[in-house]
């Protein structure tokens, strides 16, 4: 991400919810998954991800008894400790340690997803 200066940084990120994306120069929003924001295009293929464990191409994977899913902006997520252990953390951020094992599950999770895909090697 390409940030023009302090003020330009300050103004595209007023909460901790959104996060500046630049393609080309041009700013675009994100809303960090409150909402619907999947593009949906006319060719090729949406991947979704998200930090929660559901019916998405990269995601934590729980290992759960009961397969039960809430709809949350048009995903389905999956009703686990897990995931409210995971919503207590983007709440109430964890210390840094706990902070960089997040980073690499996050990692192994797309990975995995990669391999799945056969795009990776």
């Amino acid at each position: 991400m390409h940030l023009v200066s302090r003020p330009h940084m300050i103004s595209v990120n007023p909460s901790s919810q959104q996060t500046s994306v630049e393609f080309w120069a041009m700013p675009k929003w994100v809303d960090g998954g409150l909402t619907n924001g999947l593009p949906i295009l006319p060719f090729g293929r949406t991947v979704t991800i998200s930090p929660f464990s559901g019916r998405l191409d990269i995601c934590p994977q729980d290992k759960g008894r009961v397969d039960l899913y809430v709809k949350l902006a048009k995903q389905d997520m999956m009703l686990s400790l897990a995931n409210l252990v995971r919503l207590n953390q983007a709440l109430f951020p964890p210390d840094q340690e706990k902070m960089e094992s997040l980073y690499q599950n996050g990692f192994d999770d797309a990975v995995r997803f990669l391999l799945k895909e056969n795009w990776f090697e």
